[in-house]
Order: C-alpha cells, then sequence, then structure tokens
C-alpha cells in the first residue's frame, strides 16, 4: 500500500530504515511528532522485536503514523512508489561497509542514490538528506585534521565503499535545486551506541581472537566515533536547517589517541575489583564521554576471562539505555518536539 498524504499530514521517508542508525531516527521522528515516517528497506514485510512491538514502534505502525514500503532502491519504480506524497527523504540506505563488492556498491551507493534523486524529482519531495561517510575525503594515507566540506575527493580511496560513497555524495549535492529540491550531505563516522550489532560485536571479536594488542603508529592517530543518537539529532538539524534556509553543520564525538585510550584502559583491567567498578571507574578515568563503553568492553574482554563476558555486556547495555534517555531528554525537553 502507497499511503497519499492529506493537507494536514507531513510525511518522511527514511531509505534503509531498518538498519541501525536509522532506527534511531525513526524512533525520534515518531517521539517527537514531527512526521508521519514512511520506513523503506529491502525485506517484504517488517519484523518488530518484542521491545519495538511494546514501544513508541509498535504503538505507531498500529495506530498508522509509521507505514512500512518494500523497496529496493535500484528499482525506481519501487523507490518512487515509496516516495509518493512525502515532504522529506532521509537517504540511510546502503550496503554493509566491509563488504568489497564493487558491483553491489556500485548498484546501491551510485545507481541507487540515482534513483533516490529522481524519485524526489519526479514526486515533489522538497528535502534530501544522505547519510554519507567520511572515508569519501579519506586516501587511506593522509589522515584527516579538522578536515571541512572544502575538502576535495581524492584520486584514489581505499575500497570500494568508499569511492561509491563519494559518487553518490557527489550526485546528491548536484541535485540541490532540482525542482524545488534541497540537498544536505552528513558524514558520521564509525556510528556505536544501543543497537550497534557491528562495530563493538566486532571489536568484541577481534579482542577475544587476541587481535587487539596490536597498535599501528604511534598510537597518536586519531580516529571519530559518533554516538547514534548524535546522529539521529544531526539528521534531524540539517532537516530543520535546510526547510529554514539556515547553514547545516555536523559534529562528532571529539578527539582520542588510540595510545592514550589505551594507557587509561590498562588501569581498568588491573586487580580482581576492575570487573565489579565498571563503567564508574571508566568514567573517572576518562571523564565520561560517550565512547567510554566501546574501549571499556574491548578491553575488558581481552583481559579478561570469556566466562565473565555475559555481565560486563549486560552492564554495557544498561549504560547505553540510560544515556540514551538522557540525551533525548537533552535534545528535546518535553515530549513534542517543536
Amino acid at each position: 500500500m502507497t499511503p497519499e498524504s492529506s493537507d494536514a499530514e507531513r510525511w518522511c521517508v527514511v531509505t534503509g530504515g531498518r538498519g541501525f542508525a536509522a532506527r534511531h531516527l525513526v524512533e525520534m521522528l515518531v517521539r517527537y511528532e514531527m512526521f508521519l515516517v514512511r520506513i523503506a528497506d529491502l525485506a517484504p514485510a517488517i519484523q518488530l522485536d518484542p521491545q519495538e512491538q511494546s514501544g513508541v514502534l509498535g504503538e505507531a505502525m498500529r495506530s498508522g503514523r509509521v507505514q512500512y514500503v518494500s523497496a529496493d532502491l535500484r528499482d525506481k519504480s519501487q523507490v518512487v512508489k515509496a516516495f509518493k506524497g512525502a515532504e522529506v527523504v532521509f537517504h540511510m540506505a546502503a550496503p554493509d561497509s566491509s563488504i568489497n563488492n564493487h558491483q553491489l556498491q556500485y548498484s546501491v551507493n551510485v545507481q541507487g542514490t540515482k534513483n533516490v534523486i529522481d524519485a524526489c524529482v519526479n514526486t515533489g519531495v522538497k528535502r534530501l538528506i544522505y547519510t554519507s561517510s567520511p572515508s569519501v575525503v579519506f586516501d587511506g594515507v593522509h589522515g584527516i585534521l579538522n578536515g571541512s566540506e572544502s575538502m576535495a575527493y581524492p584520486s584514489k580511496h581505499n575500497d570500494s565503499y568508499s569511492a561509491t560513497k563519494a559518487e553518490g555524495e557527489a550526485l546528491i549535492m548536484d541535485a540541490n535545486g532540482c525542482n524545488g529540491l534541497l540537498t544536505c550531505c552528513i558524514r558520521p563516522s564509525s556510528i556505536f551506541g544501543p543497537g550497534d550489532r557491528l562495530l563493538v560485536p566486532s571489536l568484541v571479536a577481534a579482542a577475544r581472537a587476541g587481535k587487539s594488542k596490536f597498535i599501528i603508529g604511534d598510537g597518536n592517530n586519531l580516529y571519530d566515533f559518533t554516538y547514534v543518537e548524535n546522529v539521529a539529532h544531526a539528521h534531524v538539524c540539517a532537516e530543520r536547517a535546510l526547510a529554514s534556509g539556515g547553514d547545516v553543520s555536523s559534529k562528532a564525538s571529539g578527539q582520542e589517541g588510540i595510545r592514550r585510550t589505551i594507557d587509561s584502559f590498562s588501569h581498568l583491567t588491573a586487580g580482581s575489583q576492575s570487573k565489579r567498578e565498571g563503567l564508574s571507574k571508566a568514567s573517572r578515568i576518562l571523564g565520561g564521554g560517550k565512547g567510554l563503553p566501546i574501549a571499556f568492553i574491548v578491553f575488558l574482554v581481552y583481559e579478561k576471562k570469556e566466562q565473565e563476558i555475559d555481565s560486563v555486556m549486560l552492564g554495557f547495555k544498561s549504560f547505553a539505555c540510560k544515556r540514551k534517555n538522557e540525551v533525548s531528554e537533552k535534545l528535546f525537553g518535553s515530549k513534542k518536539y517543536d
């Protein structure tokens, strides 16, 4: 079913809407009643987990405030059908960045993005926000410090994902102004937080395999991690800025050297009390940043016995959920976003 919008309804579409960051954006849009939301993803039907069923997403789907559309971005007719009646599109769909399959990455990140743009223009979508990646301006050799939008794309990328995301990003920016369409690209780096099934699990797996003891370089190389609620909020801010004609900007979660992070966690893994003290001790040492659960889990997994892992992971989940609520309250204050 493809819903049609009435004058009183404001619909948005989230492509790849069942992905990690996209789920958080959908929940934020629904929780603060910003838009009626249409989730577009590959699966023929949406499958909600028990927590989603009993939460805001399940309630919104039962009330009709959220709808699901099965759509393959490589099929333009499906994309057009999904976008009909929408005012805004958040284009978040992309293959897993670790899959270095050029044909797959190109078909989704480039051809699929072309279809998204064409569908936006043809259906009268007003604003298109694209989830890009900082790897689009990284050549794999030269570090990026205080990078900005003025940085040029490199002549060669590290992998097919980065190369095709750069092509897709360029298409999005070139489409700005077509039939009144306003566009914006956001480049979040290494997203983590509640519901992460890729970043932290892969780091934990590497730690269990004993691969976390190696550091390439002097340990002062910098790497950004972005908390998933910040990513969702950045998309909301970008949409509002486009709607108001204001500036669009975003920022990740700060800077930290690899060696300093590792040295800090040598304190966490020493002695029999480290497991019990957990994140409270990590917070005292590292200042309570949102990134500390990542390193906490990785290094504790590496140092501790495998049978102790379950309680560590439970502690992380509890911390993450608490942080999520705090962030939402700080961002919006009340139930309705205005």
